[in-house]
């Protein structure tokens, strides 16, 4: 069968989310979508795929209805279970949404004047609308809700008093979600223009960053509200990716985030944790000073480990560790050379990945570890256990494999892949432009040390070894810059 719109949500359906449809399918409440079961019965014989050479249309219309094949009602049927999926969808969002569903309760009572549910209600959620209950972005767009409802309630009752003292935190709630994804926009647009080398100039922002004057008001309205203390941090951390120079703005950030870290939601102490560490990140790559480069890459590795102590490793309701930050975080301790805590780390948190990433992961670490240590034969024993599963993971194994070959002397090998690897960065889909732009950067240098091998001509060496130390976008710079000092000493 086509892939239709239908058939491609379904596919993204988990086995308990199906179990879950079917009886949102056959309950009383959406009992117009009980004749749409006999349809989702039959078409999830063939979950998760749905690509087997019986599921058509015609087949289906032919077990499940009388008369000749119609091929306008048939699509009208899986045009409503689709409608259903959606409607299920958003029935499942809402279940997590615990205090937004609270607040849409809050405006059924204030539209149907019931004055002591109303009341009740919004005295609850003022105490659950806060920044140590939800994340930063929920407790700002909640907090904007909240206000409104409380402005629009007195309004209509005509208690002005009220109404001006709610509008008044409703002004309040506006301006902190303003300045917060104000801040946001600048920060994409920094981050845009050093690791996409995009282009990213809404001419709302560029208005507002010539001439709304961000530091004064934050300096004189953050004292009045919580929400505002936490858009220094912001602000703090988008300078810092302005000059990657100066650490004394990320260290402003991380101090006023540590200042407040108490009174925040789990949630929003990992997000915060995040973005410091987008921005030291930055400074370890941008930096036009070695000293500042190095600086900052010992402090990711500090700013990780207080991410284990302030008990924000994983994203509030979530119990498994994604590949990416899993490896990330064990680099950051290997640059460090802190082997005894990334032993610790592979032991704890591999079973904490994933279920189906967990023995590639493992193998994986191993071989990353094995490398640093300077164990390149065992490292790649280990390596070549590794199945490359998704585009990460492809990505990794391909730039340590290249890294094992040079160790090890394996030059034919390298050739080999340089020639396999060109090939598929230039071809593929999968990965962001500035990732195929990182490993393209990296076998352009990797090229010339192999080909250093050949004839031991430090020209090629010595002529592009400013450029490589330069270079912003190149994955495993250290290394390659470790190989090229060694020819060159």
């Amino acid at each position: 069968m086509k892939n239709t719109k239908l058939i491609s949500l379904l596919k993204t359906f988990s086995k308990k989310e199906i179990k879950e449809f079917e009886k949102f399918l056959s309950s009383p409440y959406h009992s117009a979508s009980a004749v749409l079961s006999p349809l989702f019965d039959e078409l999830i014989r063939y979950y998760p795929q749905f690509d087997h050479p019986e599921l058509t249309k015609e087949k289906l219309y032919a077990k499940l209805y009388e008369g000749t094949y119609n091929d306008e009602y048939i699509r009208k049927m899986m045009s409503r279970l689709y409608a259903s999926a959606k409607d299920f969808l958003i029935n499942e969002e809402l279940k997590e949404r615990v205090t937004e569903r609270e607040l849409l309760l809050l405006s059924q009572f204030r539209k149907r004047n019931l004055d002591t549910q109303f009341t009740g209600l919004a005295q609850q959620l003022e105490k659950d609308v806060s920044a140590s209950r939800l994340a930063i972005e929920e407790f700002l767009d909640l907090g904007v809700g909240l206000t409104g409802e409380q402005t629009d309630y007195y309004r209509n009752k005509e208690a002005y008093g009220k109404t001006l003292h709610h509008a008044g935190h409703q002004v309040e709630a506006v301006a902190a979600q303003f300045v917060y994804y104000l801040i946001k926009g600048l920060i994409a647009k920094e981050t845009a223009s050093r690791a996409y080398a995009g282009g990213f100039y809404p001419p709302v922002l560029e208005a507002l960053e010539k001439n709304f004057n961000l530091e004064e008001f934050l300096r004189s309205a953050s004292d009045e509200s919580t929400a505002l203390k936490l858009m220094v941090i912001d602000h703090y951390i988008y300078l810092s990716l302005c000059d990657p120079d100066d650490m004394d703005m990320y260290e402003k950030a991380k101090a006023a985030f540590l200042l407040n870290i108490e009174d925040l939601s789990l949630q929003t102490r990992h997000d915060y944790f995040k973005w410091l560490s987008s921005a030291i990140t930055s400074q370890s790559k941008y930096a036009k000073s070695e000293e500042i480069r190095q600086r900052a890459r010992t402090e990711g590795f500090k700013l990780i480990k207080l991410r284990f102590e302030h008990n924000a490793v994983f994203p509030e309701g979530k119990k498994t560790l994604d590949i990416q930050n899993f490896v990330i975080i064990l680099k950051h301790s290997l640059m460090e050379r802190d082997f005894e805590w990334a032993d610790k780390f592979v032991e704890d948190y591999v079973p904490r990945l994933e279920p189906e990433h967990i023995d590639n992961m493992k193998e994986y670490s191993i071989a990353l570890v094995e490398c640093i240590r300077g164990n390149f034969e065992k490292s790649l024993e280990h390596l070549i256990k590794v199945k490359p599963t998704t585009p990460f993971i492809k990505f990794d194994v391909r730039e340590l494999n290249l890294v094992l070959f040079y160790e090890l002397e394996l030059y034919e090998e390298a050739r080999y892949l340089i020639s396999n690897s060109q090939k598929y960065f230039e071809n593929t889909t999968e990965l962001a432009p500035h990732v195929k732009k990182s490993g393209m950067t990296f076998l352009k240098y990797y090229k010339m040390l192999v080909k250093y091998t050949d004839r031991h001509d430090k020209s090629e060496i010595e002529l592009n070894y400013n450029k490589m130390r330069s270079e912003k976008l190149m994955t495993a710079k250290s290394w390659l810059t470790s190989k090229f000092d060694a020819i060159l000493k």
